[in-house]
């Protein structure tokens, strides 16, 4: 196959890679457990920050030779520049829209992440495509999930807020821009976009901040190629990235597929759901503490439904930058219950009641997050230590 064969086919190879794993689960390679959401450094976000759309003379769109399309700002004859991803959200800012995005670790099969989020006035709608069953509500006041298991229904209430530049998914398309080497845009001028595609890996530094894109475990990238359809108002209408690197935890390659899309412009209305209120009241309320001579972290289950079996436990070391305890719960954890977590080896262990005679703990003495979820969704946000 040429390399214009392979561009053209990219969409519906990665489109089938992506659609044929939703629910899959399981296999032997690296996993992606959730951590704080990282920050992004001004490097890793734009190559010129002295720059800033609307501020520099003689950024007006510019023509594309052969076409009647002019180029949106981060966009050019080269390919992708500075302040596409800037653009992109810029213009969606105040517009309801429908956000997908979806990444795959195609070597094993496993969903790394999966979601679409309704994205209105302040408020936004979000099912996980997993299987899980997820939806979760966000609003400048809150943000509260649910997830029906049979007979029942689990409640609980995220760290974070309505937040667009997040829901944009704004720092995963940063990264993925600048993990490939973009080619110049070929214009489509029937349809009104650019197609901007990359045959060669650029910088992999981001890929590794981000669990959705393969976390720290991401080392050489031996393979890349990407696809995208950008608007004449600089809308990434669809971005999809195929990408295979070597591991850092294995002497083996893995394959992530991505994609992106922008959907039902303008068409969204948003509303609160009706089960927000019940989610309100039914969240769990907790307090957790580091003990005195820093040997044990106590947790109290004071109010609300109990938090699930198979929820993920994280201990998340902030110094290291690192999950350093993940562990999923066997059965269920109920108001009014005390447990007892603490590190021993390098190992995460918890007891319910009192507080353990014979375990060896590990120090916590250092800058610690404390969070449970379930595919994500987590049931009280981050209690931090420090």
């Amino acid at each position: 196959m040429n390399c214009m064969m392979h561009r053209r086919g990219l969409l519906t190879l990665l489109a089938g890679s992506i659609g044929g794993c939703l629910r899959l689960t399981g296999g032997s390679g690296p996993t992606a457990t959730p951590a704080e959401e990282p920050t992004v450094t001004p490097a890793a976000v734009t190559t010129n920050p002295a720059d800033t759309p609307g501020e520099t003379e003689g950024d007006a769109p510019t023509p594309s030779p052969e076409s009647d399309l002019e180029f949106p700002t981060g966009l050019g004859p080269d390919g992708v520049e500075p302040f596409l991803v800037d653009n992109h959200v810029n213009t969606l800012a105040g517009t309801p829209y429908t956000e997908v995005f979806q990444s795959t670790l195609v070597t094993t099969g496993d969903s790394m992440f999966n979601q679409t989020t309704q994205i209105g006035d302040g408020i936004a709608l979000t099912t996980w495509g997993d299987g899980s069953g997820i939806e979760m509500v966000s609003t400048s006041e809150t943000q509260y999930w649910r997830q029906a298991l049979g007979d029942r229904v689990s409640y609980g209430e995220n760290r974070w807020r309505f937040d667009f530049t997040m829901l944009s998914r704004a720092r995963q398309l940063q990264r993925l821009f600048l993990a490939g080497a973009w080619n110049a845009p070929e214009p489509n001028d029937a349809e009104g976009y650019f197609t901007v595609t990359a045959d060669e890996a650029g910088d992999p530094r981001g890929l590794r901040q981000d669990h959705r894109l393969g976390g720290p475990e991401v080392g050489a990238l031996e393979e890349f190629s990407g696809e995208a359809r950008v608007l004449e108002n600089g809308v990434i209408r669809e971005l999809l990235v195929e990408y295979q690197y070597l591991s850092t935890a294995e002497d083996r390659l893995f394959k992530v597929a991505v994609r992106h899309a922008v959907e039902d412009v303008g068409q969204v209305s948003v509303e609160e759901p009706p089960w927000l209120a019940t989610a309100q009241e039914e969240a769990p309320t907790v307090d957790a503490t580091i003990t005195d001579d820093q040997q044990f972290l106590r947790f109290e289950h004071q109010d609300g439904n109990p938090i699930e079996p198979g929820t993920n436990v994280v201990l998340y070391d902030r110094e290291a930058e690192r999950n350093w305890g993940y562990r999923d719960t066997d059965e269920p954890i109920e108001a009014g219950t005390t447990m007892f977590l603490w590190m021993e080896n390098d190992e995460f262990q918890w007891t319910r009641g009192s507080r353990p005679i014979e375990a060896n703990p590990q120090s916590l003495d250092g800058r610690y997050g404390f969070w449970m979820h379930r595919h994500g969704a987590e049931y009280f946000g981050d209690i931090n230590f420090s």
